[in-house]
């Protein structure tokens, strides 16, 4: 081992590399950090934590640590955005008579009004309950799409009570919802 001065500056030499970096001049590990996700953040958001990268010469110099944010999949809900979608069965009859169903929401719960002759595809929009803003931004929605659904299971009154209901719109005649496809 030999000692040399450069500037100032003292360096050791040594025949023998560190046994904890093996000469590299520094040490692989990991650690853990706890990190507050500030709300509002968004999918791809880089969140910045000073001084938790890789160490400097002194710790005024030691990097920074980035992280990206990524969205865990949900079974109910979906991000676009700020908002966040849900898709909502509703029974053939809740559709065409409007009705007040139970929906799920971010915070619990919630009573939602299906209004009458909805049809699939509808959306329903609650402003401002889905992600929050950031940075003056507006918050998000929460956005319902309708999908209707038919009964699988009738009973025999049911199913005389739906051929009656069908019986009856044909002699109105309430067109054919298939009729814009037979047109060439």
């Amino acid at each position: 081992m030999r000692e040399e001065g450069v500037k100032g500056k003292r360096v050791i030499r040594s025949a023998a590399p560190c046994e904890g970096c093996g000469g590299r001049g520094t040490i692989s590990g990991r650690r853990a950090l706890e990190v507050t996700i500030p709300a509002g953040v968004t999918e791809g958001t880089r969140i910045r934590l000073k001084g938790q990268g890789g160490k400097g010469p002194t710790p005024a110099f030691s990097g920074d640590l980035f992280l990206t944010v990524r969205l865990q999949p949900n079974r109910i809900f979906t991000v676009q955005g700020r908002d966040v979608r849900c898709e909502l069965p509703v029974w053939d009859y809740e559709a065409a008579l409007g009705a007040e169903v139970t929906a799920p929401s971010l915070n619990g719960k919630i009573s939602l009004k299906i209004p009458p002759s909805s049809q699939s595809g509808r959306v329903l929009r609650l402003k401002g309950r889905g992600i929050p803003g950031r940075a003056g931004e507006p918050a998000g929605d929460l956005l319902y799409e309708i999908k209707v659904l038919a009964p699988t299971d009738l009973t025999s009154d049911e199913r005389s009570l739906m051929q009656q209901l069908a019986d009856k719109r044909r002699a109105r005649g309430v067109a054919d919802p298939r009729a814009d496809l037979m047109r060439k």
